[in-house]
């Protein structure tokens, strides 16, 4: 899955904003990888982003998730392009409830600049 196609073995299927059959949106958030996306949907406990690499800890690492200036500009060693990391990690905080890191444990976004 990309931006704009789901692949299925030989089976390419387009798709514009939500995965076809689905609630699911997908919304471009490039900066760690140009083609990268996250998956929003609504869930019980509220606007859950599956947000891929745009967060992400390494094992040893502390997940200090409760102050958005923080998890915005956490440093990024393998970002292809840091203005667009931060464009798209402000974008999910301010609409996601929830935020399902690629690596690391769900966490909830910090009420501050919150839509």
């Amino acid at each position: 899955m990309d931006g704009e196609t789901i692949y299925d073995k030989d089976k390419e299927t387009n798709y514009e904003n939500k995965i076809p059959g689905t609630n699911i949106k997908v919304i471009s958030t490039p900066g760690h990888a140009l083609e990268h996306v996250s998956l929003l949907l609504d869930a019980k406990k509220g606007r859950v982003a599956v947000a891929a690499d745009l967060f992400w800890w390494t094992d040893k690492e502390k997940q200090i998730t409760n102050n958005q200036r923080i998890l915005v500009n956490r440093e990024d060693p393998f970002t292809s392009d840091r203005k667009a990391l931060l464009k798209s990690r402000n974008k999910i905080l301010e609409i996601a409830d929830w935020i399902i890191p690629g690596h690391g444990k769900m966490f909830k976004s910090p009420d501050e600049n919150r839509v």
